[in-house]
C-alpha cells in the first residue's frame, strides 16, 4: 500500500473549508438570533449603490429614490408614504430604528429585471430591507393613490424587522393584506368556484407560496388566516407576532396567544373560509370588506 497523504494545493483547500466550517458554526447563533439582519444591511447598501445614479428625497421618516421620469410626481409619493407608514407601523404594532427605503421603478422592464421575473404583474414587492415600487404612472389614474401597494409593502417590512425574518409567508402576506383594507378599503376578489374545497395545506403556503396554482385562493386564505386570529382577541394578532419576534414556532406562537392547538387554528380557518364561501353563494355580503 501507498503513503496516504494530502498535496499541498488540497491541503490548503481542506484547512480553508474547515476555517469557513469553524466560523460558521461559531456564528451562527448570533446570526439566527438576528434574524440575519446583515443581509438585509447587506442587500440594501447594494441597493443604495445601484441607484446611487438616481435621484433622492430624503423625508422626515422614508427615504426615497426615483428617476427623472418621475420628477413631478415623486414628491406626492413621498408625501403619500410619510403618510402611510406610521399607520403601518401602528397597526402592526413594531416601528423599525431605519428609515424605509422606498424605490420607484420608471418602467415594468427594470421592476422585474431586479429579480430576473418575464411576466410579472406586481405594483410593488419587500425584500431585504428594500421596498421597490413600481411608477403609478403605468398602473394609476390621474388621482394618484399609492396607499394600497405602499401599505402592503410597507407591512412586509415592518413584520420582517420585527420577527427577524421569523414569519411563515403566508402570515406576512395576510397581515400585509389587513394593512392594505384597512388603509385603502381594498380586498383582492374571492378565488372562483367551491373555493372553500380547495383550500391549501399551511406548510405548502410557507414554503412554495409562490408556485402555487392559484394565487388568488393563496392569499385569500392568508386573509382568512389573520381573520381568525383578530376576531379571536384585539390583541392576539399582535400577541401573535410578538411570540414570533422572541423566536417561537408558528404553532407555538399562536398556541400562547389564543390557547389554540395548531389543528383547532386550522379547523377554525377552514370552517371561517367555508362561511364566507356559503355567504357569497347565498348573497350574504361580509360588512368587513
Amino acid at each position: 500500500m501507498g503513503e496516504w497523504r494530502i498535496d499541498p494545493p488540497q491541503w490548503w483547500v481542506a484547512g480553508f473549508v474547515m476555517l469557513f466550517l469553524l466560523a460558521f458554526a461559531a456564528t451562527w447563533p448570533v446570526m439566527r438570533a438576528e434574524g440575519f439582519g446583515w443581509y438585509r444591511e447587506f442587500n440594501r447598501r447594494k441597493a443604495e449603490r445601484d441607484t446611487r445614479h438616481w435621484r433622492l428625497l430624503e423625508g422626515k421618516q422614508v427615504t426615497l429614490r426615483y428617476c427623472d421620469e418621475d420628477a413631478k410626481l415623486a414628491p406626492k409619493v413621498l408625501r403619500d408614504t410619510e403618510r402611510i407608514y406610521p399607520q403601518v407601523t401602528h397597526m402592526v404594532g413594531y416601528q423599525p430604528t431605519v428609515k424605509p427605503l422606498v424605490l420607484l421603478y420608471p418602467d415594468r422592464e427594470s421592476f422585474n429585471g431586479v429579480f430576473g421575473w418575464k411576466d410579472q404583474s406586481a405594483m410593488g414587492v419587500y425584500y431585504a430591507g428594500v421596498v421597490r415600487v413600481l411608477t403609478p404612472r403605468l398602473w394609476s389614474h390621474d388621482d394618484v393613490d399609492m396607499t394600497g401597494p405602499m401599505a402592503h409593502e410597507l407591512a412586509h417590512m415592518v413584520l420582517d424587522y420585527q420577527t427577524g425574518g421569523n414569519i411563515p409567508r403566508w402570515l406576512t402576506e395576510g397581515v400585509a393584506q389587513e394593512a392594505e383594507r384597512r388603509l385603502s378599503g381594498f380586498t383582492l376578489s374571492r378565488p372562483k368556484g367551491d373555493w372553500a374545497e380547495r383550500l391549501y395545506p399551511f406548510e405548502a403556503m410557507d414554503d412554495g407560496f409562490d408556485n402555487l396554482e392559484d394565487q388568488r385562493l393563496a392569499y385569500r386564505q392568508s386573509l382568512l388566516a389573520v381573520d381568525v386570529l383578530r376576531d379571536a382577541g384585539p390583541k392576539t394578532l399582535n400577541k401573535t407576532i410578538d411570540k414570533l419576534a422572541a423566536g417561537a414556532s408558528i404553532s407555538d406562537a399562536i398556541a400562547e396567544a389564543t390557547g389554540w392547538d395548531w389543528g383547532t387554528f386550522v379547523q377554525k380557518v377552514y370552517a371561517t373560509a367555508q362561511r364566507e364561501s356559503d355567504g357569497r353563494r347565498s348573497g350574504k355580503i361580509d360588512l368587513r370588506e
